[in-house]
Order: structure tokens, then sequence, then C-alpha cells
């Protein structure tokens, strides 16, 4: 159980950032599509919502998609770092399980690494923006869901996922995709699109 004194200790908070839309155009064979119009519109509904936010540092995957969106942040937190590590590129296009059993183990690794440097984070409050895979995996670490490696959470186009961080490697998952700052137009329609709630008449778009 959490001590009174670790629960009250001003520890690192993690903020967990799916990068905007970018399912059309060129793909690029190493660092994948660039955002789509909608995605650049949602990258700065994303954009406007965080200019408040104490941030320390913001993090992005190297791909075009991450990078693009974590850009977009970046403009209104110009005094603060962007910093672009490939190592929170997206961990799996199919079967996660498979992956790890590779020979050279580069896949366990990674995802080693991705987790020691979420657990050690230096700066009181970072934004990482990445892919719903490693979400789902950093969720699935963080809440200790037992033999499944991507349980089965999906994070929306610029979902905002918060952890904060505790002693001894563990996280806490403060909550999870939100996606408020996002309205009707510019969430791509299908079966995994958030809901979102209209702002001017409080219904639900499904």
């Amino acid at each position: 159980m959490e001590s009174r004194e670790e629960a009250t200790e001003a520890s690192p908070r993690v903020f967990l950032i799916r990068h905007a839309d970018a399912s059309e155009g060129g793909k690029d064979p190493d660092l994948g599509r660039r955002l789509t119009k909608i995605g650049e519109q949602q990258a700065e509904a994303l954009a406007r919502r965080v200019a408040g936010w104490q941030l320390d540092a913001i993090f992005c995957s190297d791909m075009t998609r991450a990078h693009e969106t974590a850009s977009v942040m970046h403009r209104h937190h110009p005094a603060i770092d962007l910093i672009v590590d490939p190592l929170f590129r997206e961990i799996s296009t199919g079967t996660l399980e498979e992956e790890l059993d590779m020979p050279d183990g580069e896949l366990k690794a990674r995802m080693e690494a991705v987790w020691q440097k979420i657990v050690t984070m230096p700066h009181p409050v970072s934004a990482i923006v990445t892919h719903n895979g490693l979400i789902k995996y950093l969720i699935g670490r963080t809440i200790q869901v037992e033999g499944v490696l991507k349980p089965r959470f999906h994070s929306a186009h610029t979902g905002i996922t918060a952890l904060r961080i505790r002693s001894k490697g563990r996280a806490v998952l403060q909550f999870f995709n939100d996606t408020s700052h996002l309205t009707p137009e510019i969430v791509v329609p299908g079966s995994k699109a958030p809901w979102v709630e209209d702002p001017l008449t409080r219904r639900w778009h499904f």
C-alpha cells in the first residue's frame, strides 16, 4: 500500500499522447505517413488544450505522425525541449507475443528500456507523443495485467493518458484517453472513433 508520504510527495507526472490522424496519403517505408488534414486539425486542438499546462519537456517518437503532432504542441511551449526519441516508436503491427520470441531479443529490450525511461523520468511534468500499441503496453504494465502484453484498450488520435510515477519502478494510472479537446467535425468516423460530447448541445457523438 502507498504510504501517506509517498502519496503526497511531488512525484513525476507523465502524459502519454497518441499522435493525430495519419490514415491516408503516401507512406515512407521507415517513418510512416504525414498527418492528414483532419490530423492537423486534431493536433491544433490538442496544442490549444495543453498550451497552459506546466510542461517541462515534450518527447516524441521519430515517426513522422508523432513528430508532427509534437511539433504543433511545442509551438505553444517554445522554452522547453522537444526531444525526438525512436525508443517511443510503435512496438508492434502484429502479434507482440510472437515478436518477443524473435531470437535477437531487440523488441523485448526496447520495451524494458521504454518502461525504465518512464519510471525514471527526471522532469516533474512531461508529455510523450507516441503510438497506440506502446500506450497499451504501458497501461498494461502500470496496472499489472497478467499474461497480456497489449490489453484491449484503445487510445484515440490525440487521446491523453496520464501516469503518476511512484517509487521502486512503479506507476499509477490517473486517467485514460481524454479526448475532450476534440469536436465531432475533426473525428475520423469508424468503429474505433472516440465518443465526443458536443460542447454546445451536450449530446454525445458515437
